[in-house]
């Protein structure tokens, strides 16, 4: 906690004197699990659950990112996105067992992108796209 504190102000800081392309809490909790990371592939540190968790708050950043930044019609793409983010940084610690993973993310994104494609020749796939786009709507 000290740690991602520290970054925080020095971030917050250095984006003062730059250009400002993040949050300084996403940077600090990103340089936090990429240096804790790296330290635990070195074997120095151990305690892979802290990591995991900052990866987690990493991830649903970059979700709520594209969440607010993806033009209305890629928002239907959310949960094959998020499920790819959440893929990448297991793989990231474990350096192996997500091939089983992968073919699921690859069929799951090929039938996202099987009823994109027909979204406006069936009434039915048209009104499955409008209900998984007004699923996660702001209230």
């Amino acid at each position: 906690m000290v740690g991602i504190s520290v970054l925080f102000f020095l971030i917050l800081w250095a984006k003062s004197f730059s250009i400002k392309l993040f949050c300084a809490i996403c940077g600090a909790v990103t340089l936090t699990w990429v240096t804790l990371l790296i330290l635990y592939w070195k074997g120095i540190f151990s305690d892979i659950m802290i990591i995991a968790i900052l990866m987690g708050e990493s991830s649903l950043a970059i979700y709520y990112l594209f969440d607010t930044k993806a033009k209305e019609e890629w928002k239907f793409f959310r949960l094959p996105f998020l499920l790819s983010l959440v893929t990448l940084f297991y793989f990231l610690i474990t350096l192996s067992k997500v091939m089983q993973s992968l073919f699921f993310l690859t069929g799951l994104w090929v039938i996202f992108l099987i009823i994109y494609a027909f979204r406006y020749k069936s009434v039915v796939v048209e009104s499955f796209m409008s209900s998984v786009m007004e699923c996660c709507k702001r209230w």
